[in-house]
C-alpha cells in the first residue's frame, strides 16, 4: 500500500480503500442472495414430499370447500399420491393464469367443488387435452 500511496497520492489511496469496501459489501450481498436461493430450494424440496398434508378424501365436501376458502390458496391431497393446488379465486394465481373449476373426491361426495385451479391458457389449451 505504501508504494501505491507514493505513486498516486493520498487521495487515490482513499479511493482505493473505498472501492475495496464497496467490493466487500457487494460480495456480502451476493452471498446473502445465494443463501436465500439455497433456503428457497430446500423449502421447495420439503414441499415435494406432500403426502402427509391435508387430504380431501378425509374431509366432507363442506370441510374441503371451507379449507380452500379460508386458506385462499393451498395444496390439497386428493387420494393416493395425487395432489394439486386449489385457490379461492384468480387473485391467488399468477398474472398470466386463469381459473378453472376444480372438483375433488371427498368423504361424502365423489365430485365436490372446492374452488379453482390456476392454468395458463396458452399452455393448457383451456384444460383440454
Amino acid at each position: 500500500m505504501t508504494i501505491f500511496r507514493s505513486l498516486t497520492g493520498n487521495a487515490n489511496a482513499r479511493a482505493h480503500r473505498g472501492a475495496r469496501r464497496v467490493l466487500a459489501v457487494g460480495l456480502a450481498v451476493v452471498g446473502l442472495g445465494m443463501a436465500g436461493v439455497s433456503m428457497e430450494s430446500s423449502g421447495a424440496m420439503a414441499q415435494s414430499a406432500y403426502p402427509g398434508g391435508p387430504s380431501s378424501v378425509a374431509m366432507t365436501c363442506a370441510q374441503a370447500l371451507s379449507f380452500v376458502t379460508k386458506a385462499g390458496g393451498t395444496v390439497l391431497a386428493t387420494g393416493g399420491l395425487t395432489y394439486d393446488r386449489y385457490v379461492r379465486d384468480r387473485s391467488f394465481c399468477s398474472y398470466s393464469e386463469v381459473t378453472k373449476p376444480a372438483f375433488v373426491p371427498t368423504r361424502d361426495v365423489k365430485q365436490c367443488f372446492v374452488g379453482y385451479t390456476c392454468i395458463d391458457p396458452s399452455i393448457d389449451n383451456g384444460g383440454r387435452r
